[in-house]
């Protein structure tokens, strides 16, 4: 897989005070907010850490999500205003499209990810010749997908996510590997997985803290607004 391109990371993002409301009742909605720019911020670095060739794309969010993506030197498009499954699907057929033998996709909120569990990703996909999932260790959730080109597998996020996927991939006699990546596998969606994510990182609670003031007292984009 020498090409640059070989492999495309999609992320979706929604506006980050649109995103998070399961955690309505632990955090303000400008916490909310500080938590996806925390996480997102904690993937993409991830990301760039990966040697293995490969781009990164995120698809929707809002002015913070683009500046992110600057900041990280990854490319931003605009959501096609379609649920998220169909968003999925979309960004992969356009990656496929441009040259892509392989889109993996990946949610933004993932708490432990690092470069190691990626390129182990990228180590099983050697050939291309096999789906890959990886499953949320709590919720049944799904936290990575990779496809060859030619074994794309229908987006089916929402709940019991990981055995719809699993499923329809064997209805489809499609060859899947499960391997079980630990640092791909946590992804903070309740307020269980928040008290454990700042057990795992002390400083991102006073992180989180401090950029949630800065946003409550940004003049723009507010929530709602």
């Amino acid at each position: 897989m020498s090409d640059s391109s070989a492999i495309s990371i999609v992320l979706p993002a929604k506006p980050i005070y649109a995103s998070k409301t399961r955690l309505a009742d632990a955090l303000s909605v400008y916490e909310r907010g500080a938590l996806c720019l925390i996480l997102l911020d904690g993937v993409l670095q991830a990301l760039s850490e990966v040697t293995t060739p490969h781009k990164t794309i995120v698809y929707g969010g809002d002015p913070y999500i683009r500046y992110l993506c600057r900041k990280h030197s990854v490319t931003w498009r605009r959501d096609p205003g379609t649920e998220l499954n169909s968003t999925l699907e979309i960004a992969a057929m356009e990656q496929y499209s441009a040259g892509a033998k392989a889109v993996m996709l990946l949610p933004t909120d993932l708490g432990t990810i690092d470069r190691k569990g990626v390129e182990c990703i990228f180590t099983l996909s050697h050939n291309l010749d096999s789906i890959i999932l990886v499953g949320s260790e709590n919720d049944g959730g799904t936290n990575a997908i990779l496809c060859p080109k030619g074994l794309f597998l229908h987006p089916l996020f929402g709940d019991n996510s990981f055995t719809n996927h699993l499923n329809l991939a064997y209805f489809n006699k499609m060859p899947v590997k499960i391997p079980p990546v630990s640092s791909l596998s946590f992804d903070v969606d309740t307020p269980a997985d928040l008290e454990k994510y700042f057990l795992n990182k002390p400083s991102g609670l006073k992180s989180l803290e401090i950029l949630a003031y800065n946003l409550s007292n940004h003049p723009t984009a507010r929530p709602g607004g």
